[in-house]
């Protein structure tokens, strides 16, 4: 989908309509630069990685590297919101390491399990973290890569992005 590196830093980022979404199931990926800048207080990787219909309030979907400078780590975190309600999958913190590293983040919907669809955050192709998914009304709407959201902000080299049709709780890195 995208093959070429960028850099998120505020500007623009990268948007896409018509890309085939899927809201039934679907996966979003990409290699994510995270590493301490020349602060304790700003990190590569942080903030906003993708978004599906961010600016509309009644459904979408969002993929971001929450930071937490007191404990030095990044937490992974996929949202899903329909129908008023947010599903919010929070996967397990990624210490910030003293060097610049690239780590694999991919989100996957529609999932199938025995208690309904599930959604997942995956960080270097393990589960981190799963939730309840409730299909929203993204089909055919913008998928937006690295720009920064109404709510956040978003900073680090992102390469490789991929959306792509299928629930991958496995996806090939």
């Amino acid at each position: 989908f995208v093959s070429r590196a960028f850099m998120r830093n505020g500007g623009p980022g990268i948007g896409v309509w018509e890309t085939g979404f899927d809201d039934k199931q679907g996966t979003m990926e990409a290699w994510v630069q995270v590493g301490q800048f020349h602060t304790n207080s700003y990190w590569h990787g942080n903030g906003l990685l993708f978004e599906i219909e961010g600016f509309r309030s009644d459904s979408g979907h969002r993929v971001y590297l929450k930071p937490d400078f007191t404990k030095k780590v990044l937490v992974p975190i996929y949202e899903t919101w329909a129908g008023g309600r947010t599903n919010t999958a929070k996967g397990v913190p990624i210490p910030a390491p003293p060097a610049t590293r690239w780590y694999h983040v991919a989100a996957s919907w529609g999932i199938a399990s025995s208690n309904g669809p599930l959604a997942a955050i995956l960080i270097n192709g393990k589960v981190s973290s799963r939730a309840k998914y409730r299909e929203t009304a993204c089909k055919d709407r913008l998928f937006t890569a690295g720009w920064p959201s109404k709510t956040m902000s978003c900073f680090g080299a992102i390469d490789e992005i991929r959306l792509v049709s299928g629930a991958d709780v496995e996806p090939v890195i």
